[in-house]
């Protein structure tokens, strides 16, 4: 939670203060661990198991690390879902290419709610606590990245198919 929201750089102990982001200028730049975060795969944020941490069922005593909370916090993970669906990117080496696109320069590639949170009972929760917690616009950002995937996927789709039509003819 700290590295990722609420670090602070320093410069001869003065805080920096953050740029606005190079991807979405509506969004202020990241700071260096959570810029590295949102970079990884979706097989990297499976390991996390968010379902586990949005349900909150890491809690208690009979999960945690010497019946501590076992760092299951539904707020933190639902922030960490809305951050990766809003904000993660690939570079040019993993992924993002296309006219004018510098290599390594961080493209925006949205990771669907779906992926990050498999099964429905989390996806409600996160659902839930996304009304509660956050604003209309941020409601918004989700749902439309989750559309662009949508969309994107359906793509590829149909220009597969198209490449498999011409192969036959």
């Amino acid at each position: 939670k700290y590295l990722i929201f609420e670090h602070i750089d320093y410069d001869n102990g003065k805080p920096l203060q953050n740029n606005t982001d190079k991807v979405d200028s509506t969004e202020q730049e990241l700071n260096f661990f959570a810029q590295a975060f949102v970079e990884l795969t979706v097989e990297h944020y499976q390991w996390i198991n968010l379902d586990y941490h949005v349900l909150g069922q890491a809690g208690g005593t009979k999960r945690g690390f010497l019946g501590g909370a076992g760092g299951a916090d539904p707020d933190v993970a639902s922030e960490l879902v809305v951050l990766l669906v809003t904000r993660h990117v690939s570079s040019n080496d993993v992924g993002a290419t296309g006219p004018g696109v510098a290599p390594g320069k961080p493209q925006p590639d949205p990771i669907p709610v779906e992926a990050l949170l498999t099964t429905l009972e989390a996806r409600k929760a996160f659902d839930a606590w996304l009304r509660k917690h956050k604003s209309k616009k941020v409601i918004d950002k989700v749902k439309s990245a989750n559309s662009a995937v949508a969309a994107a996927k359906q793509q590829k789709l149909l220009a597969a198919q198209q490449q498999k039509q011409q192969e036959e003819d």
